[in-house]
């Protein structure tokens, strides 16, 4: 770990400098590709600035474990002020910020703040999730994909020639060449359909997650989609369309974990007092929270079990299944390292994980 962080000290270094930046403008990739090497590059520098926090909490360094931390949640929010930020880069922040409560997780195991170092620690957490305009740009960026690519597949179908009833290769009539002229791909008809979809998701972008209006894109096949006007315009629509829902939820439980990290901190505070954990959420406030944490799926405060050491959501049911958005959010306990310094096992595999990456 030490080498590690050693190796890219000056890079790390530059992190703060880059967070002044009022907008972020990132890279425009121009292929798959790209965009998977600006993403490994945000990841290792969240790796880095994970470990090192990690290495400052196993050292006593309770302020530099929590900056490291910051940083890391802060990263994933410049992301976000991007004005053309796009699904990709969106998700990117989301991870940038479920990393940094992962880390807080194993920082708080070994240090624990102040009461007033949890409020402002858990304002400034909850200062980060991500702002209904930033959502609002993703699905605007995604129209105007959306609209290019329709575009370039409305030039290309005007200048090939009318498919055959029959191509030579099967016995059976080529289905398409059956098709009306008023089932063809209809460029209009097919922006119409990505445009209503933009603006859905635009207006939906403060709601909670449990009051969004379900949309089910693959309610029905793209077989019988076909059997619809702009039919060609439809199946281009429902194929090419990720599954829109699920991204609506990764930012939801990315907004949760943060609101959970914050009662996270608070409650490690008062029981780093008092030696035990209060009998509700509300006994914090306003001395350890300034206010109580917002579950982002139903806009109630979180929920708590002491006896379980437990902060949870209420989730998404539809969802149970996913590891990814696991509404239950285990409080840290306070662990001490082993004889001599060495990390313990949990620290030890953190970090074999995260230089396995950096050194890819």
């Amino acid at each position: 770990m030490d080498a590690v962080l050693a190796d890219n000290a000056a890079a790390l270094a530059r992190v703060p400098e880059c967070l002044h930046r009022e907008v972020y403008h990132a890279p425009r990739p121009k292929s798959v590709h790209d965009a998977s090497e600006l993403g490994q590059g945000l990841i290792e520098i969240s790796l880095m600035l994970r470990l090192s926090a990690i290495r400052a909490a196993r050292a006593g360094s309770t302020e530099a474990a929590f900056r490291d931390i910051l940083l890391v949640a802060h990263l994933g929010r410049l992301v976000e002020s991007d004005p053309e930020l796009t699904l990709l880069s969106a998700m990117i922040a989301a991870g940038q910020k479920g990393g940094a409560v992962t880390a807080l997780g194993v920082v708080l195991r070994h240090v624990a703040p102040s009461r007033e170092r949890a409020r402002d620690l858990a304002t400034e957490l909850a200062a980060l999730t991500t702002p209904p305009a930033a959502w609002r740009a993703v699905w605007a960026s995604e129209y105007r994909m959306r609209r290019q690519s329709y575009t370039e597949t409305a030039h290309a179908a005007a200048h090939e020639p009318p498919p055959p009833l029959f191509d030579g290769k099967s016995r059976w009539p080529n289905p398409l060449a059956l098709l009306p002229a008023s089932y063809t791909f209809k460029l209009n008809d097919s922006l119409a359909l990505a445009a209503e979809e933009s603006r859905a998701y635009q207006a939906e972008a403060g709601v909670p997650c449990r009051a969004l209006a379900r949309r089910d894109a693959r309610s029905r096949s793209a077989g019988l989609q076909i059997l619809l006007p702009d039919g060609i315009g439809r199946v281009l629509h429902e194929i090419g369309a990720p599954n829109f829902g699920k991204f609506v939820l990764r930012r939801c439980q990315a907004d949760t974990r943060l609101a959970a990290a914050g009662a996270w901190l608070a409650l490690r505070a008062y029981e780093h007092e008092r030696g035990k954990l209060p009998a509700s959420l509300a006994e914090l406030v306003p001395e350890r929270l300034a206010v109580l944490p917002i579950d982002a799926y139903d806009g109630q405060p979180l929920r708590y079990d002491a006896a379980q050491r437990l902060v949870y959501s209420v989730g998404e049911p539809s969802v149970a299944d996913d590891p990814s958005l696991d509404p239950r959010f285990p409080i840290p306990s306070a662990t001490a390292a082993p004889e001599g310094g060495a990390p313990a096992p949990q620290d030890a595999r953190n970090a074999a994980t995260s230089e396995r990456v950096v050194r890819r």
